[in-house]
């Protein structure tokens, strides 16, 4: 099999998405109950799978699948992150998922909106990425304003 090899963004994305997670997990310890350095690696982790598949839609499970084997506690979170309507839900998810939509595909923090609106202008706002996305935010924001009632 010729596996696919992640593209510098890509890396610097998963490198800022786990630099962000654990910041946030110093700032904010009630947000999960693994280690800042357990959820950065989660969220370093959390696009492996684009190095073992070609069909970008199928890289979470993808990854999660293989870390599932390696017996990776955070597996789940994974393989489910990015999608609506789970069988699965953690703190450590809405984390991730938080994280994963405030750094851009080249590393760089961008709000909630401008992530929004760069999936819009790649994918076209009719597009199902672009609608995902729109489902996906509300429930971010959903999660951030928890952050204040969950103290």
């Amino acid at each position: 099999m010729n596996y696919p090899e992640m593209s510098e963004g890509r890396i610097k994305h998963s490198y800022r998405v786990g630099r962000k997670m654990m910041e946030a997990v110093i700032e904010h310890p009630f947000l999960s109950s693994y280690s800042p350095a357990d959820i950065f690696v989660l969220g370093y982790l959390h696009d492996i799978g684009y190095n073992f598949t070609e069909i970008s839609a199928q890289h979470a499970e993808v990854g999660g699948e293989i870390l599932r084997r390696q017996g990776y506690p955070l597996w789940r979170e994974v393989y489910y992150h990015g999608k609506l309507d789970i069988p699965y839900h953690s703190k450590e998810l809405d984390l991730l998922n938080w994280a994963d939509k405030t750094v851009n595909q080249r590393g760089e923090d961008v709000t909630l909106e401008e992530r929004i609106s760069d999936i819009g202008v790649r994918h076209g706002i009719s597009s199902i990425q672009y609608m995902r996305a729109v489902r996906m935010i509300e429930q971010i924001k959903k999660f951030q304003n928890t952050w204040n009632s969950d103290k």
